[in-house]
């Protein structure tokens, strides 16, 4: 079984959890690197087994990853799908990315929009060129949090430049705090020549889909 970089095991876990079903996804190495488990969070419109062969083909044909099906294991939650729902989806857009920067400092602004709603999100730091990146995704989702009306929820845990397909992509892991639990998303998009808006859209597909969850509360 191929041994997997950081860059591609983010890479892994951005394609399983584009799988029609899946929620989430997380991938756990062993200590040579290795794909060892596979966790995922579904809904309940797709049976356990028609996932898992969509898996097991995800793999074989994108990392050449033959997998023991032993090793995927899913959680099916009633009413978690996010495909062929009639409720209405929030998605927020970007309209407006910020940075200014004044001596070591950067202040960042990410301006979104929900339906006829606009809010914004701000966040400050070193001006390094991670953490300019780290900066952006933190101020997205203060953002969501001021539409919320809720605090504390999403911790950006980090954001990663890699290359799919050839392309520049920002790849954004995001954790969020439910009571005592703890999930895990995964969001990425292509650069296409804007680094900071893509390191936006990244951040928005990695907890889109449990914003509604989080309105509902």
């Amino acid at each position: 079984m191929a041994v997997l970089s950081k860059e591609q095991l983010a890479e892994l876990e951005v394609l399983l959890g584009r799988i029609k079903g899946v929620n989430a996804a997380r991938v756990v190495l062993d200590a040579e690197g290795k794909v060892d488990e596979i966790h995922l969070l579904a809904g309940s419109s797709r049976s356990p087994k028609q996932i898992v062969r969509d898996v097991e083909s995800a793999l074989l044909a994108s990392f050449n990853i033959a997998i023991d099906h032993k090793k995927i294991s899913i959680a099916q939650v009633e009413g978690g799908d996010t495909e062929d729902d009639s409720r209405e989806e929030i998605r927020p857009q970007v309209a407006k990315v910020d940075m200014a920067l004044e001596q070591s400092i950067v202040r960042v602004n990410v301006e979104l929009t929900i339906g006829e709603s606009k809010i914004s999100g701000t966040a400050e730091g070193p001006a390094t060129s991670q953490n300019r990146k780290r900066l952006l995704a933190i101020a997205t989702v203060c953002a969501v949090e001021n539409f919320l009306n809720k605090n504390g929820i999403f911790v950006v845990e980090d954001v990663q430049e890699l290359y799919i397909s050839g392309k520049k992509a920002m790849v954004v892991a995001v954790a969020a705090i439910l009571g005592r639990e703890e999930e895990n998303y995964l969001g990425a998009a292509y650069a296409n020549g804007d680094e900071r808006e893509a390191v936006v859209k990244a951040t928005l597909a990695a907890i889109n889909r449990r914003l509604r969850f989080f309105v509902e509360k």
